[in-house]
């Protein structure tokens, strides 16, 4: 072989080699996956759909978490009045919220209490009842969280466990709306 014949060679093999690679690690001898990932909360897979579960806030209107627009929705579930470390938690989301700036509008912050307990009512988050709070807990327990990250579909996402990092929770939804695709027109 001559040397034109060999850098020919080489550049081939430049080229396909991270080819080669990335496909061998996707076959079943070599299953390769990450061992950690940039998102804060518990991707939860399978989704949980919660569309079909019935809200109100605390004048009694409809809420929906299936929304049909470019809307997310952090839902707090709570267990009884809502303390001061609950409200603390709850402005912590708020501020979250209100840090996405442009895109503020696209993501709601909602306290679900369980209990039906009194509420005071705000304009930082909204307050909402279940019609039936049993299938909430049915559907939401399994996961062991206290912080769901909802999308514009109604399918829960993502949790969060009660120690959770508002700085994770920022930084999980400013990805999340930077890269959503659920169109804010339909």
């Amino acid at each position: 072989m001559t040397r034109k014949h060999w850098q020919l060679l080489f550049i081939i093999l430049a080229f396909s080699g991270p080819v080669l690679v990335a496909l061998a690690m996707q076959t079943p001898w070599f299953h390769w996956e990450p061992a950690s990932t940039r998102n804060h909360g518990r991707l939860i897979q399978p989704v949980v759909p919660t569309g079909d579960l019935a809200l109100s806030d605390l004048q009694g209107q409809p809420l929906s978490t299936n929304s049909g627009s470019n809307v997310w929705t952090l839902l707090k579930l709570g267990e009884g009045a809502c303390d001061a470390r609950c409200q603390e938690q709850l402005e912590l989301l708020a501020r979250v919220r209100d840090l996405q700036v442009q895109r503020a509008d696209q993501l709601r912050v909602v306290h679900l209490d369980l209990n039906n307990a009194a509420a005071v009512s705000t304009d930082r988050w909204i307050e909402a009842r279940a019609a039936d709070p049993a299938a909430w807990r049915e559907r939401l327990e399994s996961q062991r969280a206290v912080l769901f990250l909802i999308d514009p579909l109604g399918n829960a996402m993502m949790s969060y466990p009660i120690d959770y990092d508002p700085t994770g929770v920022r930084k999980d939804v400013s990805v999340l709306l930077r890269w959503s695709k659920v169109d804010a027109a339909s």
